[in-house]
């Protein structure tokens, strides 16, 4: 029965063990992780702002409206890639780019759109802020210590910008099944070849080996054996000393 199939398989290849090979992260997308991947940094590693706009201490923009706006002594502005150097006190404001730190003494940003730049020191702000509106925290993407990406884990573009996020410039992975695909029987053509009545053209050898690769396995060889007990078996005895997995379509009838 099929599912007696299915367990025959999973008994054959339950200790079967693929060997490993460490890549660059950018080769590994399709790619299927051999162990678990445990960050040894915090993401983000500083409080970082979402947008362009204000840091500033919440209290001081409670109530701020566009008739009643809060007026706020401007201490420069942050830039993207630097740390920021100021420490705010209370009536202070400072610009933040988004993604960039949001300074010591601020819980809050408002957004550009709800400010009027008065003076080169003076910001007017014309909207509340709750606190920590606008702001990533540390450690709010990835916990130093956390696992982010599991054993067996098909890598894709996500992944990867996760594996960079957390400084790795290559990871372990498990090297592609080899595979050999082989159809037999005597009317099988080449999709090439002349097809006399009778012979059909060869479509399990193409369409196995594709299924294969997309699974990520590495399609080594593919043949086609006419209905010969020895050529079929010479065939088989080598496709199994170089390959991981044979698969074989052909010869399910009960006939000879």
């Amino acid at each position: 029965t099929i599912d007696e199939a299915r367990q025959l398989i999973k008994n054959q290849f339950q200790n079967y063990k693929l060997s490993t090979e460490t890549l660059p992260v950018e080769k590994v997308s399709g790619r299927y992780l051999s162990s678990d991947v445990l960050s040894k940094v915090t993401v983000p590693e500083f409080r970082r702002s979402t947008r362009d706009g204000y840091a500033v201490r919440a209290e001081d923009v409670s109530g701020a409206s566009e008739t009643l706006p809060a007026f706020l002594h401007l201490r420069g502005e942050v830039e993207m890639g630097e740390a920021a150097s100021q420490n705010l006190e209370s009536g202070e404001a400072v610009y933040v780019p988004t993604g960039g730190m949001i300074p010591e003494g601020a819980d809050a940003v408002v957004m550009i759109e709800y400010s009027e730049k008065l003076t080169e020191d003076e910001v007017s702000l014309f909207r509340p802020a709750a606190v920590n509106q606008h702001i990533i925290q540390i450690g709010d993407d990835i916990q130093a210590g956390e696992l982010v990406l599991k054993k067996g884990r098909k890598l894709g573009a996500a992944d990867i910008g996760v594996l960079t996020s957390i400084g790795l410039t290559s990871v372990e992975v498990f090297r592609k099944p080899s595979v050999t695909v082989i159809s037999t029987g005597d009317e099988i053509v080449g999709p090439g070849e002349e097809v006399r009545l009778g012979q059909v053209r060869d479509i399990n050898t193409y369409t196995i080996a594709a299924s294969a690769e997309a699974m990520g396995c590495n399609v080594i060889a593919r043949a086609v054996v006419g209905d010969d007990e020895a050529m079929l078996t010479k065939t088989l005895e080598k496709a199994h000393a170089e390959s991981d997995i044979v698969l074989l379509s052909g010869g399910s009838s009960v006939g000879v």
